[in-house]
């Protein structure tokens, strides 16, 4: 099976490089310094997923942003950000944006936001439904999940 291909614009380099490390164990990660170069890989690469830093040299987040909703309304997007601001995240949800992250930030909190836009969190609600605890967050759970919950408890 293919792995999910992650677009990680973010000019912070030790940050970015760090992120992908992480992440190489179960996703196709690649980089880019700026939104410019961020936008010119998106074009080539076809990423499933992209994690976007908003200041930025040469072209900023919400340009890359704008950019990249201009050609793919549907391309997850999780903006990642040391700016703590409720406007912000508003502004960002009104441009498209499919998820917000606050820096610094749990992985483990990174990768449930990632899987659940890409539909691959739906099996743990469902390890958790049947799990010692008996305990499913249907709220996190994708369309997928409710379906066949729906359908379980009928």
């Amino acid at each position: 099976m293919n792995k999910p291909k992650i677009l990680i614009i973010d000019d912070e380099r030790r940050f970015a490089s760090n992120l992908k490390k992480l992440l190489e164990v179960d996703y196709d990660v690649i980089t880019a310094a700026n939104g410019k170069r961020g936008f010119q890989l998106f074009e080539k690469k076809s990423p499933t997923i992209i994690l976007l830093d908003l200041d930025m040299p040469v072209m900023g987040g919400l340009e890359t942003l704008d950019k990249i909703r201009s050609i793919d309304k549907d391309v997850p997007i999780i903006i990642m950000t040391d700016r703590r601001s409720c406007r912000l995240a508003r502004y960002c949800a009104d441009f498209g944006v499919d998820g917000y992250i606050d820096k610094p930030f749990e992985i483990s909190t990174l990768s449930r936001k990632m899987n659940r836009l890409l539909g691959l969190g739906d099996c743990q609600v469902l390890i958790d439904l049947w799990g010692d605890d008996y305990e499913c967050r249907i709220n996190e759970a994708g369309p997928l999940v409710r379906q066949v919950l729906e359908i379980i408890w009928q």
